[in-house]
């Protein structure tokens, strides 16, 4: 069919991309709610279109559960402040799991709609990856996929840039002046971008450093205690941030900061020095072969006389 005004309009103000995703491409929302009227139409397995209900109803159900009995709103509670510092990150980590699944609600509902209408990729969140990402690139790359497509493809390939740091950061920028122009959608996605940086300039030479050495083999209990590290580092940042999200004017996030002492930036510079010890470990070790892990010390040719 042609491209009307009128078609163009319908496709833009469709219900799943105003309210709340998946991101659609015009032909493919052209084939599964234009195109039907000709005769072609295209089924979706009752059983995915199951699956996707039934994951809403949970992540409806986790979203609601949090809500009620850890109500983000006890922060605020003068007792509150009262209470120790590891019981108040506690508290407001576990509370700011609504937010999370509220998301994860909308997507999935929409996921099973589009399922029924006849979407191929329906999908926008994998709940799973998001909650055990053991780096905050892992976390993205499952969040709101379909927008994350989107940006890759005309924002990040576009800008005129050739560092992946300066891609990465104007895709970041690009998408909070998408949600608004609240400050806490900048110190969101300036933090998830600082997440990043720190997870290829300190992070990933970390570990490389790590398994060269033999510290956590694959497989290893170590090297699980060291992924549960990782994935305890991101989730927390992200929470750290989501609030200025949540929150979004500077006056709102800078008095929750205030609560907690700031204990968030001290979160997210945590790797730093564990990167340096590790690296000063393997320099020492470095230095004396014979203490290598796992490496044998090399064998001197003896020379004949």
């Amino acid at each position: 069919s042609s491209r009307s005004p009128i078609l163009i309009l319908q496709y833009l103000f469709c219900f799943n991309g105003m309210l709340t995703g998946p991101f659609y491409r015009f032909t493919a929302w052209e084939e599964v709610l234009v195109l039907p009227r000709t005769g072609h139409v295209r089924k979706s397995p009752p059983g995915a279109v199951a699956r996707a209900l039934a994951r809403t109803i949970a992540a409806v159900a986790i979203w609601r559960g949090v809500a009620v009995f850890l109500p983000f709103s006890a922060v605020y509670d003068p007792s509150f402040g009262k209470a120790t510092l590891l019981y108040r990150c506690v508290y407001a980590y576990l509370s700011c799991f609504q937010f999370r699944y509220r998301f994860y609600a909308c997507w999935l509902l929409m996921e099973a709609v589009g399922l029924l209408v006849g979407h191929e990729d329906a999908s926008n969140v994998q709940v799973l990856q998001c909650e055990l990402a053991i780096v905050p690139s892992q976390y993205v790359n499952a969040w709101n996929t379909s927008v994350q497509r989107f940006l890759v493809d005309y924002v990040y390939r576009r800008v005129p840039a050739c560092q992946r740091a300066a891609r990465q950061l104007c895709t970041f920028l690009f998408s909070a002046y998408w949600h608004g122009i609240h400050a806490g959608y900048y110190l969101f996605f300036g933090g998830i971008a600082a997440m990043i940086a720190m997870e290829q300039l300190v992070g990933a030479p970390a570990a490389r450093r790590v398994r060269t050495l033999g510290w956590a083999p694959a497989g290893g209990m170590r090297a699980f205690i060291c992924n549960v590290a990782c994935s305890a580092w991101t989730m927390c940042c992200f929470t750290w941030f989501g609030q200025a999200f949540h929150l979004k004017h500077t006056r709102d996030i800078q008095d929750m900061w205030e609560r907690f002492h700031y204990v968030g930036f001290a979160v997210y510079l945590a790797p730093i020095p564990v990167a340096l010890a590790i690296v000063a470990a393997s320099s020492r070790m470095g230095s004396s072969p014979n203490t290598h892990v796992g490496v044998a010390p090399p064998k001197v040719a003896s020379k004949a006389n």
